[in-house]
């Protein structure tokens, strides 16, 4: 019983300071990349460019296979603004892919660093886009999946 006592903290203690430590540093640009210093009219189209550069080991799961596969997608949520408008939806830049193990389908993946990109059309040469996305981070050697939440801005000033 005595044992049990110190290795129940032992645990704990370890499984907060894994989760503690960030497994991912993301960056958020746009492209062109000039824009600061370009005047967007009413109407341009611009990319909005998510990366994520993982820890050896970690992965994230990519925007584009089915939910059903047992892994958990990578899912963003963009608040509405009446600043832009989004062309299309969240592309996974070049992700690579493997068979789930827990459910036996194919999923897509990123491994050291994984992008993402959302064009949209801006409404107003002062535009602002936030958000947040959710995911997972992997790592099978470890047999640990950590959910996550990322907030994130693009805007021009």
């Amino acid at each position: 019983m005595k044992r049990f006592l110190v290795l129940v903290p032992l645990v704990l203690l370890l499984a907060g300071a894994v989760a503690d430590k960030p497994v991912a540093y993301w960056t958020f640009k746009t492209t062109p990349s000039t824009l600061a210093t370009v005047e967007l009219e009413p109407g341009d189209e611009i990319d909005l460019i998510f990366t994520a550069t993982l820890d050896p080991e970690w992965c994230v799961y990519s925007t584009d296979f089915s939910a059903d596969a047992g892994s958990q997608t990578t899912t963003f949520e963009i608040i509405p603004d009446d600043s832009f408008e989004g062309v299309g939806g969240i592309r996974s830049v070049e992700p690579r892919r493997k068979k789930d193990k827990a459910g036996n389908m194919e999923v897509s993946y990123f491994a050291s660093k994984a992008e993402f990109r959302q064009r949209i059309r801006v409404l107003s040469p002062d535009y602002i886009v936030k958000g947040v996305i959710r995911g997972q981070y992997c790592n099978e050697k470890k047999r640990l999946c950590l959910p996550f939440e990322q907030l994130f801005v693009f805007s021009i000033q």
